[in-house]
Parts: structure tokens; sequence; C-alpha cells
């Protein structure tokens, strides 16, 4: 017997089918290869074992990563582990794919906890898939032995919204591509927080003057765990979930499967400003708002006037620039091939204080290119960006001076 169907019903059934899905509670974790070299060599040797946690101000911050660091100690390496701190706050993954040569792969890492979810919620797709991609081809390009767990934090962005509806957010989305092509675990320390808060045992965003009771206060701000509280949740998480990650040890592949994407940033490279023909640009040595920052750019460079310029050749998709910004941000303007002068923002709102930045520039043609990069056009009414910031500025007299600074240079591809 044939069954027939309206539009209307098989759309009503359509309907009911995706509510079923999105009503299907998210995964903590997903096993998928494990870390089954982390936890040989923890088990069966008497080794040191290095653990990089790689994020930004939410593993940054003395939380998960310290209690994280002291369970492993603890009950499975004996006090063994190095643990090594290379978050950045404020940083994703499109800055880190970057920075990993010389934040994480310098230390030869077993262990790599990638952490950049939140920070990751508003940037594109395509950029996030190539980004988390480069992350694992250059780790494992290192050391295949070497092995990977990203971990998912949440906020009160729209990712609590995607969570409290049982759907990932965009970011997490993308990395699970990553992960899944490549088996690496993945651990969602934001379905706890939900199955707290949907129990009403846990205050998501909590007034800092206000007492509630015996729930936990998970933020104050909406995005920092606090660290007595907020940081106990992704604990227990954690501790719930890793052992499960010891797998038997299967037969190593020989090297990495192919790319998901044929554009991934796994040939990145950063260079000193130095590599450029300089036209005017001065060391940043003597300057007071790089004087905290010189470890990181000891070759830092500044300019304040727009005849001042640097240029350089290079072979590959991208450019940017790796940076410092605050009170005395400014634009920065960037010709490729000759042609005219394009600005990109290096002053936002919470340029109140003087912090590490980057910026990434447009796609470009896999080829040779000529960049010329200089001062850009000048930020008008600084003091309406920063808003209700604008009474912390760290130097109020630098709001009125533009000043660019140049770091490091970042490029997919090779300068010439």
């Amino acid at each position: 017997m044939k069954l027939k169907f309206s539009a209307t019903t098989l759309l009503l059934l359509l309907s009911i089918s995706v509510s079923a899905q999105s009503s299907k509670p998210l995964e903590t974790l997903h096993v998928r290869g494990g870390l089954p070299n982390f936890y040989s060599k923890a088990i069966n040797t008497k080794d040191s074992l290095t653990v990089v946690y790689f994020g930004g101000s939410i593993t940054h911050a003395p939380g998960y990563r310290e209690y994280s660091t002291q369970w492993l100690n603890q009950n499975i390496c004996n006090g063994r582990i190095r643990s090594i701190n290379a978050a950045i706050p404020g940083t994703g993954s499109d800055l880190g794919v970057f920075r990993l040569a010389d934040d994480v792969l310098m230390h030869k890492p077993d262990l790599v906890f990638v952490e950049f979810a939140v920070n990751d919620r508003k940037t594109d797709s395509t950029t996030i898939t190539n980004s988390m991609e480069g992350i694992v081809r250059q780790i494992k390009n290192q050391n295949i032995n070497a092995d990977i767990c990203f971990v998912y934090t949440i906020c009160d962005d729209s990712m609590l919204e995607f969570e409290l509806k049982n759907e990932l957010p965009v970011s997490i989305k993308q990395m699970e591509k990553v992960a899944q092509h490549y088996g690496i675990p993945t651990i969602n320390y934001g379905v706890d927080v939900i199955r707290l808060l949907n129990a009403d045992k846990l205050i998501f965003r909590a007034k800092a003057d206000s007492t509630y009771g015996d729930k936990i206060i998970f933020t104050i701000d909406g995005v920092h765990p606090t660290i007595d509280q907020g940081h106990k949740v992704y604990e227990k998480t954690f501790i719930e979930n890793f052992p499960k990650l010891n797998i038997s040890k299967k037969r190593q592949p020989k090297g990495l499967p192919n790319a998901l994407s044929a554009g991934n940033y796994e040939n990145v490279h950063i260079y000193s400003p130095k590599v450029a023909n300089n036209h005017g640009f001065r060391s940043a040595n003597y300057k007071r708002d790089a004087k905290s920052f010189m470890k990181t750019f000891p070759d830092m460079i500044y300019s304040v006037s727009p005849k001042d310029s640097i240029v350089f050749n290079f072979k590959g998709t991208k450019i940017g620039v790796y940076d410092i910004i605050g009170p005395f941000g400014t634009n920065i303007a960037v010709s490729v091939d000759g042609g005219d002068f394009k600005n990109f923002a290096r002053f936002d709102e919470w340029c109140s204080y003087t912090r590490v930045g980057f910026a990434l520039f447009d796609d470009l043609e896999d080829k040779e290119h000529r960049v010329v990069i200089k001062i850009g056009d000048k930020v008008e009414n600084k003091l309406a960006t920063l808003g209700r910031r604008k009474p912390n500025i760290e130097y109020f007299e630098d709001i009125e001076q533009d000043c660019l600074y140049i770091g490091k240079i970042l490029v997919v591809g090779q300068i010439k």
C-alpha cells in the first residue's frame, strides 16, 4: 500500500523531526581517538610530561588550568606534569595559529589543550576552520604522537542562547568538523553549566554586590568564570570526563590525513619587522607604551607620520600584523601590489589601556605580492568609541596622539 502525504503534512513531519533533534541534550564528551600517547607515557614510563594550555583569558586565569594540572599530577602522573600557560587574553585561533610555534611547539608538548570557542564566537566560519586545522597540522607535523584535546567554554553572548536550545554555537560547530576529521577528543564544559542553570543551581551572570544563597555564581561579567565557583564547575567536568580518554593505543598513523581545506593555515610564518625595508619607522625600545611588551616584541617599531612606511615581498594568501594597541591607537593603511591604501582599525572600545593585538588583512591570490604598510587615517572622536570606559583611560594624553606599533609581521606563506 502506498502512502500519500500532502505538502503540509510533510512540512509538519520535518518540523517535528528538527525539533526532536534540537531537543536532544548536547554531549559533554566526544572520545574519538582519545589520548593514547599521553596515557601510555604517563602510565608506562617515569618521564615528565609537558602539557600546554593554549587559549584565551579563560585559560589564562588561575582556574580550570591549574585545577586540572593538579588533578593530573595527583591522579595520573605522580607530580611529573610540566604545565605551560600559553594563553593570551582576548585572542582566538586566528592569532593562535601564528603564535603556535613560539608559544607551544617550542616546549615539545605531549598534550595540548586548545580553548578558543569563546573568543572565536564572532569569527567567520572559514577562518575558524582554517585556523584550527592549521593548529592541528602544525602540532602533528612536529610530533605525530603529540595528543590534542579541544575544550569548549561558554559565555552569555549567543553561545548561551544556542546551548540552552541544545544546539552547538557556530564556533564549536566549526571546531567539531576539524576534531571529527582528525579524531581529536573534545570536552564541552558548557553542557554542565547549562544543566546547573536549568536546575536553578547556578547564576550565570551575577551582580557583584548581591547574594544568591547556595547557588553557584558562575560569572560576574558573563564571560569569565569566578575562580572559586565558576572554574570549579569546569574542574568537575574535567575530572568526570578526562579518564574516559584513556583508550587502547591503536596503530599510529604514518602521517596526517588529507586536509579538510586546501586553504588551511598550516603554512604560516611570523617575522620580525626587520625583514621589511624600513622607511622611517623607529625602534620602540624607549617608548613608554611599549616597555612592558618588548619581551614579546623585541624588534618592535613605531610610526607617527604617514610619510613612514615598511615594504616587503611575500608569496602566499594573507598578511597581518601582531602589535600593541591602546589610547594612542589609530588606523593601519595597507597597499598590495601597487593598489590603493586600505585602512584597518587599530583602535576599539577596549583601548582605554594598552594591550597586545593583531590584525589580519584581506585574502589574496596565492602568488607573489608586494606590500606597503604605513600609519592610516586619523581616528575621529576616540572618546565616543570608548564610551563608558573613558574614565578608565590609562594615559589620557595619549588620546590626542596617533601612533602605530608593529611588533611582528604575520604571513600565510613566506616573505621573500
